[in-house]
C-alpha cells in the first residue's frame, strides 16, 4: 500500500542519535533517527531512500515501538517511540549527522513476532522488497540523479528554510500568547 498521507513524497529530516545496538547485533545497522517536533509518519515498515548531504541511499524504515525487542519490558514501563533506517550498502559512523528519509512505499504494519529469529528473517524479507521496490540493479541509482540535481536541491532548501521561519513565527505567537494569558490580559 502506498503512503498516501501526504502528496508526493513524504519525507522527514531529524540527528542520528545512539541507539541500544540491537540492529548491530542482528546484523541490520540501523541509525535512530531524533526528529524533535517533527512530524513522523504512521507506524510501519516503508521503503525509503536515506539522503545524507548530497548522497542518497536505499533503506528500509520501521516507525514505531518494535513489539518484538520490546515484549519482555517491566509492568508499567513504555517503549520508546522510534524511527530506525537500516541503509543499503553503508558502512559509516552516522552519529550526530544529519538525515533526511524519503518515504517511498508502506511495506507493511509493525508487528510482534514470536521471536527474534523470526523477526531478522522478516526483515531479509523487507530489505529484498525494498531494493525491489527502488529498482536498486545497480549503485547508480535514480533518485541520485534525480534528487541531486541542483535546482532541485535549492528549491528545497528554500522550502525547509520557509518551514523553518514560519514553524518559529507560529511557536513564538503560542509563547506570546501564553505570556499574555499568564499576566492575565486576555
Amino acid at each position: 500500500a502506498k503512503f498516501d498521507a501526504l502528496p508526493d513524497i513524504a519525507t522527514v529530516y531529524g540527528t542520528v542519535i545512539k541507539g541500544d545496538g540491537r540492529g548491530r547485533r542482528l546484523g541490520y545497522h540501523t541509525a535512530n533517527l531524533d526528529l524533535g517536533r517533527e512530524v513522523r509518519p504512521p507506524f510501519g515498515v516503508y521503503a525509503t531512500i536515506a539522503a545524507l548531504g548530497e548522497k542518497r541511499y536505499g533503506s528500509v524504515t520501521n516507525v514505531g515501538y518494535r513489539p518484538t525487542i520490546t515484549q519482555g519490558l517491566p509492568p508499567g514501563q513504555k517503549p520508546d517511540l522510534l524511527i530506525e533506517t537500516h541503509v543499503f550498502d553503508f558502512d559509516a559512523d552516522l552519529y550526530g549527522r544529519k538525515m533526511e528519509v524519503l518515504f517511498i512505499e508502506k511495506l507493511r504494519d509493525e508487528r510482534r513476532f514470536p521471536d527474534v529469529v523470526a523477526l531478522v528473517e522478516q526483515i531479509k524479507k523487507d530489505e529484498a522488497l525494498t531494493r525491489e521496490t527502488l529498482g536498486e540493479a545497480s549503485r547508480s541509482q535514480w533518485w541520485q540523479i534525480a534528487v541531486s540535481d541542483d535546482k532541485m536541491m535549492s528549491e528545497l532548501e528554500a522550502m525547509r528554510a520557509q518551514y523553518d521561519e514560519q514553524k518559529k513565527r507560529l511557536e513564538q505567537r503560542f509563547l506570546d500568547k501564553v505570556e499574555k494569558l499568564q499576566r492575565g490580559d486576555e
